[in-house]
């Protein structure tokens, strides 16, 4: 009779205990992965039935997630035919941490870090999955970690919205993240622009006044001209003046020098009344004629435009400076009306 009793006692404790056991296993609250802070997928491209495209991952940990071996990203199914995507071969999927984003205000902005160890892996692919398997570290909280994957992702033919997918990894106590991109009907601005013909030409002035002229000193006088254009082949300046030199109508009588065209003349020596260009700015080239290359020195000017200078390439601001000079012998009639119009040419080469 004592030992039914014990056998009793015995067979109840231990109905107690299954009963406690379980309803501890049914009530206990399981254990789940942190929520990050965020997570994103950034795609490459965004065009609906584009060519495979590759992206960005990035997950900000909320708390710090150990002995992580694991990342995966789930992508939208969509519709399952016509929205969301398709998966290519794992191959495609490798990852790399080259050139990774950006996060925070631009005055402090920091780059992401690279998830540790996933540069060069492959994932495996699972359904809508792919998973990445690195040796196993710990995530911060707080960092932001990113990868690149390569282009094994085929955005499906219909534009759509809300396409939700997961970031998670498999540490502990683990991190997850909910994303959501959209594809569109196209992800690209074609920008087109039109460069016109351009030339410009300028005068630092439109006189020159020489003045009481020196029969033992040469005195000169200077515009320069600025000419600026894109035209492929450069530019070409002429020059011509109105009368065979500086002509007095009072004294019917001009300053002019003896010879011909193409000669450079030294009023150090002679008397007359010459023009001399220089180059200034951006190297144009000097006409033979009127390459004087000193203070005194000159070339004859007709009355028919003569080429002075060229350039053979575009220039924004090249500049020649066009000298007058002028010397006078002992004999030449005296009066304040001596006179000479010069025009001056230019044209680009487009």
């Amino acid at each position: 009779m004592k030992y039914k009793s014990s056998a009793k006692i015995l067979s109840f404790f231990l109905v107690l205990s299954v009963l406690f056991l379980g309803s501890y296993t049914y009530f206990a609250k399981p254990v789940s992965a942190a929520e990050a802070t965020f997570g994103l997928v950034r795609l490459d491209r965004m065009k609906a039935a584009a060519v495979a495209t590759g992206g960005t991952v990035c997950l900000k940990p909320s708390a710090s997630d150990t002995t992580v071996t694991t990342i995966a990203v789930a992508f939208s199914n969509g519709n399952g035919s016509t929205t969301g995507f398709t998966l290519g071969l794992a191959a495609t999927f490798a990852a790399t941490v080259t050139d990774l984003p950006y996060f925070g205000p631009y005055a402090s902005r920091v780059q992401a870090t690279a998830f540790p160890g996933i540069n060069g892996i492959s994932p495996v692919v699972g359904g809508q999955s792919i998973t990445y398997t690195v040796a196993s570290t710990s995530l911060t909280a707080g960092t932001v970690y990113c990868f690149n994957f390569g282009a094994g992702l085929t955005p499906r033919t219909t534009p759509a919205s809300d396409l939700t997918g997961t970031i998670s990894t498999n540490g502990t106590p683990g991190e997850t993240a909910t994303y959501a991109v959209t594809t569109i009907t196209e992800d690209q601005i074609a920008v087109t622009a039109t460069v016109p013909v351009i030339f410009n030409f300028a005068l630092s002035g439109t006189s020159i006044i020489l003045g009481n002229l020196s029969t033992s000193a040469v005195t000169s006088g200077n515009v320069v001209a600025t000419i600026g254009t894109n035209a492929k082949n450069g530019w070409v300046a002429w020059l011509k003046n109105s009368t065979a030199g500086l002509y007095s109508t009072l004294q019917t009588s001009a300053i002019a020098t003896t010879g011909s065209y193409g000669t450079i003349y030294d009023l150090s020596t002679t008397t007359g009344y010459l023009l001399d260009v220089d180059a200034t700015t951006g190297s144009p080239s000097i006409d033979a004629a009127y390459d004087g290359n000193t203070a005194d020195k000159g070339g004859i000017m007709q009355d028919t435009y003569k080429q002075i200078a060229y350039k053979g390439t575009p220039g924004a601001a090249d500049q020649l400076t066009l000298y007058l000079r002028a010397k006078v012998t002992t004999i030449q009639a005296p009066s304040s009306d001596y006179a000479d119009t010069i025009t001056i040419a230019a044209s680009g080469e487009f």
